[in-house]
């Protein structure tokens, strides 16, 4: 006997008694539709975190500090985190991005030979020099959420007329 996810609803005239998959490549089946975003709010603060700690690391060793690498994965992360949110969690892909970008500067930056004070001081410039790549992974996180919540809204309004 077959399991089926009792999550998801089978569409109109499709019963679970269809077992034929598609024959082209990457299409989707009706009563195997595409997974859905499952990333809580927590979840998408921590990898959001995780991945852009590990660029800046990659970046740091590579290259001494983190730069473009470093940037590049956290504007990919960014998107990433927007696309994978659940949609009830939708604003914390943007609110957790510049938390990670900070966090990860400050852990994989140049603290400089003045301890705790050239630390935070080296994280401070840190910020200003690739403030360009926090604002970008931050706006695409954002657009991403916005244009996920309007087509969840425009989704609700032809459900309901």
């Amino acid at each position: 006997m077959e399991r089926y996810d009792t999550r998801t609803k089978p569409r109109k005239g499709v019963g679970p008694a269809r077992t034929t998959l598609p024959q082209e490549p990457g299409a989707v089946h009706p009563a195997y539709p595409p997974p859905r975003p499952a990333l809580t709010g927590l979840g998408t603060g921590v990898v959001t975190t995780l991945v852009t700690v590990t660029g800046g690391t990659v970046d740091a060793m590579l290259t001494g500090e983190p730069g473009t690498l470093f940037g590049v994965t956290f504007v990919a992360v960014c998107l990433g985190a927007g696309l994978w949110v659940r949609p009830y969690d939708l604003a914390a892909a943007p609110i957790s991005a510049p938390i990670a970008f900070t966090v990860a500067l400050a852990l994989t930056g140049s603290g400089g030979n003045g301890g705790v004070a050239g630390h935070v001081m080296g994280t401070v410039t840190g910020l200003a020099v690739q403030t360009g790549w926090l604002y970008g992974g931050t706006l695409c996180a954002a657009v991403v959420v916005a244009v996920r919540k309007l087509a969840g809204r425009r989704r609700a309004a032809d459900r309901a007329g």
